[in-house]
């Protein structure tokens, strides 16, 4: 049961950033670089390729994996709490419990310091 519960988790947590990726993917370009149809000599055409360094590509990478590790996180914290609620008071089992919602948070954290820490650094360097 605890692994077919935890296969659950893993899939609902892969099916969230799937769907959000194309979302991500589509927010800041025109209609033509966003045509997933349009050939790669229409996208040079239209100048999607242009202005983009390789700062601005490394930071959309460096957000969407920052993203992930969140969604992971929280589901590290979500898994916790089952873990928790199934303990049926065995000590051994709460602090394990315990101990995956403390990795979790403390995984969320770190993602969200690296978001804040790279984001600041790249708007004063560059």
């Amino acid at each position: 049961m605890k692994r077919w519960i935890e296969t659950l988790v893993l899939l609902t947590v892969g099916l969230i950033v799937g769907l959000a990726q194309p979302a991500i993917a589509l927010t800041n370009w025109d209609d033509i670089c966003n045509d997933n149809m349009a050939s790669h000599e229409a996208k040079e055409q239209a100048g999607c390729y242009e202005g983009r360094t390789i700062l601005e590509v490394g930071g959309k990478i460096f957000d969407v994996v920052i993203g992930i590790v969140a969604v992971v996180a929280v589901g590290v914290v979500i898994l916790g709490g089952y873990y928790y609620t199934a303990s049926a008071g065995d000590a051994a089992k709460i602090k394990k419990a315990r101990d995956t919602i403390i990795y979790g948070v403390v995984g969320l954290v770190i993602a969200i310091l690296a978001f804040a820490i790279v984001n600041f650094v790249l708007d004063k360097v560059f």
